[in-house]
């Protein structure tokens, strides 16, 4: 498990970041394909693809805390799939 100072400068991880962020816009992405999508998923959607900075701060924050439980080397080496289904949890939950 990692301590809260590990998960705290998880946030200094440019790598693991940046695949958050990719995964976001791919979240925000699939939005538009869905069949009805709400307003307010459809907004949120628009804005990352402009400028998502402030959602993939909160998707990584979600994706921290929410596997608190692991080692800061099995959060980092997540692969792709599972970080995207941790942020299309956190978008389902922020934004129904």
């Amino acid at each position: 498990m990692a301590t809260y100072a590990e998960l705290f400068d998880l946030r200094n991880n440019s790598d693991f970041r940046n695949k958050v962020a990719v995964a976001v816009m791919i979240s925000a992405q699939a939005v538009f394909e869905e069949v009805t999508p709400t307003a307010t998923r459809l907004q949120w959607a628009k804005d990352v693809l402009e400028d998502g900075d402030a959602s993939v701060g909160g998707a990584f924050k979600f994706i921290i805390s929410d596997n608190a439980g692991l080692t800061v080397g099995v959060i980092t080496g997540a692969a792709d799939s599972a970080i995207q289904t941790n942020v299309n949890t956190w978008r389902d939950v922020i934004y129904p």
